[in-house]
This record gives C-alpha cells, structure tokens and sequence, in this order.
C-alpha cells in the first residue's frame, strides 16, 4: 500500500498540484513488516545528507527494490544504488554505520506516535487524516474540493471580515 501511495504522493499530487498542495514526507518505518525499514529510513537520511536531489531517487528506488531487500543484504543493494547515482559509496556506509541521521528518524516517529498513527500510508489533507491508500481519482477531488473552499473561505472574508467575527456585547448598567 505505502508503495502505490508513494507513487500517488510523489508524482501525481506533485504534477497536478505543483503550486497548491505542499507534500511533507515523513518517515514512520514499521519494523514489524520490514525488519530493515528503520535502517532503510536511517540510510535515506543519509542519503540527502549526501545529495538532496537524490533523495527521492532513493525513495522510489526503495519500493521498486523491497521485495529483493532484506536486513542481510541492506548495505550491498545500498552501494549498488548508489555507485548509479554517483553518491561516495564510503561516505554513505560511514554516515549509516554511525547512525548520525537516527535522531531524525526517531524524531519523525516521535511525530507519528503523537498523531497516534499505527499504520502507513496516512496522509492529512490540512489536519483531515486518511487512513490506508487512497485511489488517485478520490484524492485528487478531496484536493479540489479543500483547494476551492479555501479559496471561497478566502473571498468571503476578504469582502466581509463581519461574517467571521464574533463580538462580546457589553453589559450595561
């Protein structure tokens, strides 16, 4: 499911939205499906601390790859991505040993449990959770229908500010 929602995140709210919709990626590795998610996590960090450009190269690289992935041969498919895109093989591997990126994995998770999430994909179109993959057609009109009341919420304020404001009458003696 997080791979089909990748693809829908990644590349098409990105093209049909490219000035509306902001997209935060965060990362919420569930080890009990993938014993190598967290590292796999810890290694995309590193990844962008290395190239940026290349993160999302690493991202779809990861589920395109996940079937042949495993926490035994982790760090031999990560060289092989990377000697393709050009990334300092040694650097990577340092970066990874040293777990200097975990902190921020842990702190994405921290973020995750707080918004009590126990499952990926979930999304939130501005703070409405979606929970599991979402077909591209129903998100797609989700975005367009939040992206048209803004913008009418938007028109009506902006022509009478009267319609939102709420007043404390004064109590007279």
């Amino acid at each position: 499911m997080c791979k089909q929602e990748a693809e829908v995140i990644h590349k098409q709210i990105t093209e049909a939205f490219p000035k509306e919709v902001r997209v935060y990626f965060r990362d919420f590795p569930l080890e009990s499906l993938h014993n190598w998610a967290r590292p796999a996590a810890i290694a995309g960090r590193c990844v962008y601390k290395l190239n940026p450009a290349a993160f999302w190269d690493y991202h779809d690289w990861i589920y395109d790859n996940q079937t042949y992935i495993g926490l035994d041969n982790l760090n031999a498919k990560l060289q092989e991505f990377a000697t393709t895109k050009g990334i300092d093989g040694m650097q990577l591997s340092r970066c990874i040993e040293s777990k200097s990126t975990e902190p921020e994995v842990k702190m994405s998770m921290a973020v995750g449990n707080s918004l009590s999430l126990n499952s990926t994909p979930t999304l939130f179109v501005n703070g409405r959770r979606i929970d599991g993959a979402v077909p591209w057609e129903n998100l797609q009109a989700l975005i367009k229908a939040e992206i048209d009341h803004q913008a009418k919420a938007a028109a009506m304020t902006s022509k009478d500010d009267s319609c939102c404001t709420v007043t404390i009458p004064k109590i007279v003696k």
